[in-house]
């Protein structure tokens, strides 16, 4: 019996001693497969310095079967080929240029929702969002060589025939939305030129011009078929694309990350008629004008002339109940313009007669969104008026509000103009002064009301009968006469 029971302990104890053994060799093997991995790993980390700014960065190169892969997983609409065009740039934004991709992770969390919006409201593919960031940088003040301006890089003609509107005081290719809504209905009228996303990006760098006598000169109609018939600077067009879409997705797995995002800020509307000057407003209204610039790009000048009309700028909404509730203050005060004073000449002695002010009343419009709380009477308390001309302003059958809507409020604005000093001089020293007939030449906008608005003391009737006009039609160029002989 004893016997039995050593011989059965020695069995136990080679099996525990072999079972040993075995998961000895698997952490052995595991350890050995990881140290593989990690100098696999390590065999793939690369430092890189960017061209641009000197900043240093530590990247993981991939082989080109992940590369493909990652790419394939985000094709939607549009391809995503890959290629070694594509790779090049893939390397050129993850080694040389890693700073940009850095700046346009960061900058496309306030821009993209907007792309988005546009995009979809036209069912066109998402993935044109990151067009952009090769146009522009995701820089709505950006400039070319050649002039094109805005997100989306528009020349003046083509921004013209979009429906851009481009002056002294505006311009429209650097408003994000309008810009946005333009570039889309273009991109979307390329498509139907061609009938491939790839052709259609070509067209919009070069012109469809361009691509259309290079697939008549090599008989293709691929985009990749075509490439040496293109230029130089659309052949790499489409692979740029490719390759930052590639990066927008997939920085993180090559270690380049956002630091400082650029959030999107809620913004409320303000609708401006007749001469504004954002710096008062600025000033009065707390919103600063770096802010403000920020979120209206487009505006070119401090000040927006007399013909402005029912023109808007956005604000934060954080602001809008202090400058709603100062409207008439800030309005009033950022809509005055300069008084300069015509100067009368007149010969030897001369009496200063005092200054006079002229006040004027005039009615402002301020658009209202209804929020989530309001009712008619608490809006119209704010602005101190009365529910019936609320309803009467925006046609309204009940006083029933949705949070959402947009209403129409009509403020009284009062305008204290200084009156030019008379010059009293004596009869007998006095000469007469010949005066030189004055011209006004009609700019686009222009109304016989804004321009006897802009000469003070000058009437429409009297505009009128200075120029022999029967009806209130003017024509661009046109010249009017502003003074008698």
């Amino acid at each position: 019996m004893h016997h039995v029971r050593l011989v059965t302990g020695i069995i136990c104890l080679t099996t525990l001693s072999n079972t040993l053994l075995a998961q000895t060799k698997v952490v052995e093997e595991t350890i050995l497969a990881q140290s593989a991995q990690i100098e696999e790993v390590r065999s793939r980390i690369q430092s890189s310095v960017d061209e641009r700014d000197g900043k240093s960065y530590t990247v993981i190169i991939e082989n080109d079967s992940v590369y493909e892969a990652r790419l394939q997983a985000i094709e939607n609409v549009m391809p995503m080929t890959y290629n070694d065009n594509v790779q090049t740039f893939i390397d050129f934004f993850m080694i040389r240029r890693p700073s940009f991709t850095k700046s346009m992770l960061e900058k496309k969390e306030f821009y993209f929702p907007i792309f988005e919006k546009y995009l979809a409201k036209y069912n066109m593919p998402d993935e044109l969002k990151y067009l952009s960031l090769l146009e522009s940088g995701l820089n709505p003040k950006a400039v070319s060589r050649a002039k094109a301006v805005g997100l989306w890089q528009f020349m003046t003609v083509t921004g013209r025939e979009q429906g851009l509107e481009i002056n002294e005081h505006i311009d429209e290719r650097m408003h994000i939305e309008k810009s946005t809504d333009a570039a889309c209905r273009y991109l979307s009228t390329l498509y139907k030129m061609f009938g491939d996303w790839d052709l259609a990006l070509a067209a919009y760098n070069s012109g469809p011009g361009t691509i259309r006598r290079a697939m008549k000169q090599s008989g293709k109609t691929d985009y990749w078929e075509i490439h040496n018939y293109i230029p130089k600077d659309t052949r790499v067009y489409v692979p740029q694309f490719i390759a930052i879409a590639y990066m927008m997705n997939y920085a993180d797995l090559h270690g380049i990350y956002p630091e400082k995002l650029l959030c999107p800020v809620p913004t409320e509307p303000l609708y401006i008629d007749g001469y504004f000057d954002l710096t008062v407003f600025s000033e009065l209204s707390g919103v600063e004008k770096d802010e403000l610039a920020f979120l209206n790009p487009h505006i070119k000048t401090t000040k927006l002339p007399a013909n402005t009309c029912d023109f808007v700028i956005h604000v934060p909404k954080e602001k809008i109940d202090v400058i709603l509730q100062n409207s008439v203050a800030i309005f009033d005060s950022a809509g005055k313009a300069p008084f300069v004073p015509e100067v009368l000449l007149a010969k030897e002695e001369e009496a200063d007669i005092p200054a006079e002010t002229e006040t004027i009343v005039k009615t402002i419009t301020v658009r209202h969104k209804v929020r989530r709380g309001e009712f008619l009477n608490k809006i119209a308390a704010r602005y101190n008026v009365s529910t019936s001309e609320i309803k009467q302003w925006n046609r309204m059958k009940s006083s029933k509000v949705m949070v959402g809507e947009v209403l129409t409020i009509k403020q009284q604005k009062t305008i204290v103009k200084s009156v030019a000093p008379q010059l009293a001089v004596k009869k007998q020293m006095q000469e007469p002064v010949e005066r030189t007939p004055s011209y006004h030449t009609v700019q686009p906008g222009d109304t016989l009301w804004n321009i006897s608005q802009r000469y003070n003391g000058l009437s429409i009737d009297q505009l009128k009968r200075l120029n022999n006009l029967n009806g209130n039609t003017l024509k661009v160029g046109q010249k009017l006469k502003i003074a008698s002989s």
